[in-house]
C-alpha cells in the first residue's frame, strides 16, 4: 500500500515536469564516500534529480553506519538548486526539506531530526554523465548544534562544513 500512495505521489508531482522539453535527469551517487572505507563510520549517498530550464529539484539520500558502536542514521529531503549564470554549471541550493532518523542502540534518545542545509557547487556535463564537486554547509543557523555534534561524533562525514563530489549519469 506505501509503494502505491508513492508511486502515485511521485507521478502527480513529476507529471507536469515532463511537459517541459527543456528538462534534464541525473542519477549519481557520491563519490567521496570512498574514503569512509578507512573510517569507523561509512556512508552511502545518492541522488535523483531533474533540471527545468535553470532549477534543478533533486532527491537526496544517505546512509551512514558503524557496525562497531550498532548506530545508523538515515536521512532523505528534497533540495532546491539555482544556476543563476546561463550556460555555466555553478550552482546554489538549500533544502527545502531533510528528515533524518537514528537507528541501533548508540542512536540518542531523541530519534527524529529534522536538517538543513546550502549548497554550491559546479557541474561537469559530458555525453550520457555528469561531474559535481560540492561545498555543503550543513545546518547554517545552527538551530540544531546537539544533533549535528551527535552526528559527527558517530560520522565524521556529517561536518558543519564537507565536501562532496557527485559522479552518475544525465539523460
Amino acid at each position: 500500500m506505501a509503494k502505491k500512495i508513492t508511486t502515485s505521489l511521485l507521478l502527480f508531482f513529476l507529471y507536469p515536469c515532463a511537459l517541459f522539453s527543456d528538462r534534464m535527469f541525473y542519477i549519481g551517487a557520491d563519490a567521496m564516500m570512498m574514503d569512509g572505507f578507512f573510517s569507523p563510520g561509512q556512508r552511502l549517498s545518492i541522488e535523483a534529480s531533474i533540471e527545468i530550464f535553470d532549477v534543478r529539484i533533486s532527491v537526496p539520500f544517505s546512509y551512514a553506519f558503524d557496525l562497531d558502536e550498532d548506530i545508523a542514521f538515515v536521512d532523505a529531503g528534497i533540495r532546491l538548486d539555482c544556476y543563476p549564470f546561463d550556460g555555466l554549471g555553478l550552482f546554489f541550493g538549500a533544502d527545502l526539506v531533510r528528515y533524518g532518523r537514528f537507528f541501533g542502540r548508540a542512536s540518542p534518545v531523541e530519534k527524529d531530526v529534522l536538517l538543513s542545509s546550502l549548497v554550491i557547487g559546479y557541474t561537469f556535463l559530458f555525453p550520457y554523465s555528469y561531474l559535481e564537486p560540492r561545498i555543503i554547509l550543513l545546518d547554517p543557523g545552527r538551530l540544531i548544534e546537539e544533533v549535528t555534534t551527535e552526528l559527527r561524533n558517530s560520522f565524521f562525514m556529517y561536518s558543519n562544513f564537507y565536501f562532496a563530489l557527485l559522479v552518475g549519469v544525465s539523460f
